[in-house]
């Protein structure tokens, strides 16, 4: 990930990143929040995908391991 998206996002990918950039003085607080809200905005979004291209698929069932989650 980071050759493919380093150059558009810093390679931002979880908010874990984001955070340990913060600590680091990497990036600036503002950044940082900016980073983490929109990590978290793509997040929902991508959940949301997930929910309409399954919930047609047989057999399909919304419990706590669905949309993605390891469990």
């Amino acid at each position: 990930m980071a050759y493919a998206i380093d150059g558009i996002t810093g390679c931002h990918i979880t908010p874990a990143i984001s955070i340990a950039m913060l600590i680091a003085g990497k990036i600036k607080f503002r950044d940082a929040i900016n980073y983490i809200v929109g990590q978290m905005i793509g997040a929902t979004l991508a959940a949301g995908v997930l929910f309409v291209i399954l919930k047609g698929a047989p057999g399909f069932e919304m419990g706590e391991r669905a949309l993605g989650s390891n469990g």
